[in-house]
């Protein structure tokens, strides 16, 4: 639905995001974890340093050597964990992209099963501390007070049964994932809200799976935090349009789609209609080779996620 990063011809299954801030003593340990976890043959780490002032990128590069597809992106500035797990979508290869804390706090024992719950009407699981089998050790009493408060509220804001929006570990089908944060406009720690929005609203399925989740030293999150997630999430129940993108209505085709993801009601097959989410960087690029495919290539702009669906 939005162009693809060049592979390369990599055979990249899956990325792994991992947002840093300042994380130089925790981050070789998540990544020490991470290395027991997966394939390092067809796994990416990204690691994306939003603005650090300690030697995180030194610490990520070294104690992610053993990754075949390592990636050390650096934020000149400090931006929040929205804009960094952004910058790792639009930079990630695999088909199923997922991003984890740094702080090595969920076990990621999960990880695996999580990626096996994706399907072809599941686009993303959230990992969840509050879902049935979920263990949950050493956390503050007042931080489990003012998580489940948030919850509520969240659930009320996005109209959604999902108990839990905030923990770190999240997998998603990469199309999924790069529709959802293309454009997206939250940099703090509500962003996961305005993407579970993004999902639903795109009539896309997305489920929790119980983590075992242990409360980590080093906390980013402050008191005043949750009242900018408050904030944050006020103005994306007000707002039906905000990030709205460009799209095109053409014909399916093969071609087409090793480049982009085209959205379908099904699994798009050759000549079915489809429509692509373009950002307004890539339209002539996109264009381009639409109109080299002979095919339809004028952009439109959508009113709501509904009418960029088609629906009423």
């Amino acid at each position: 639905m939005v162009a693809r990063p060049s592979r390369n011809n990599l055979a990249i299954k899956l990325s792994i995001i991992i947002p840093a801030y300042n994380e130089a003593y925790r981050l070789p340990v998540a990544l020490d974890a991470l290395r027991h976890r997966v394939n390092s043959s067809s796994t990416e780490i990204i690691v994306v340093d939003d603005g650090s002032t300690d030697e995180t990128v030194t610490a990520a590069r070294r104690a992610g050597e053993w990754a075949k597809y390592l990636v050390v992106i650096e934020h000149s500035r400090n931006q929040g964990k929205g804009a960094a797990v952004r910058t790792g979508v639009a930079a990630a290869r695999g088909d199923v992209i997922a991003f984890i804390d740094a702080d090595n706090a969920t076990d990621l024992s999960a990880l695996a099963p999580m990626i096996a719950a994706l399907g072809p009407n599941v686009a993303a699981v959230f990992g969840s501390r509050h879902a049935p089998g979920s263990n949950v050790t050493g956390a503050p009493a007042i931080r489990g007070l003012m998580g489940r408060a948030f919850n509520h509220v969240v659930q009320i804001a996005a109209g959604t049964s999902i108990r839990d929006t905030q923990c770190g570990a999240k997998v998603f089908h990469a199309p999924a994932a790069r529709v959802a944060f293309a454009s997206a406009g939250i940099d703090g720690f509500a962003f996961d809200v305005e993407i579970l929005r993004r999902l639903l609203a795109m009539g896309l399925n997305v489920v929790e799976y119980p983590v075992r989740w242990h409360y980590v030293h080093g906390t980013k999150i402050r008191l005043t935090t949750p009242l900018k997630m408050l904030s944050d999430i006020g103005r994306l129940r007000l707002s039906k349009t905000a990030g709205m993108p460009l799209y095109i209505d053409t014909p399916y085709s093969p071609e087409l789609a090793l480049t982009v993801d085209a959205f379908s009601s099904g699994a798009p097959t050759n000549g079915q209609p489809c429509r692509i989410a373009v950002l307004s960087d890539q339209l002539l690029e996109v264009q381009a080779q639409l109109d080299a495919l002979g095919l339809p290539s004028r952009p439109r702009r959508s009113r709501s996620w509904p009418d960029f669906l088609g629906q009423s």
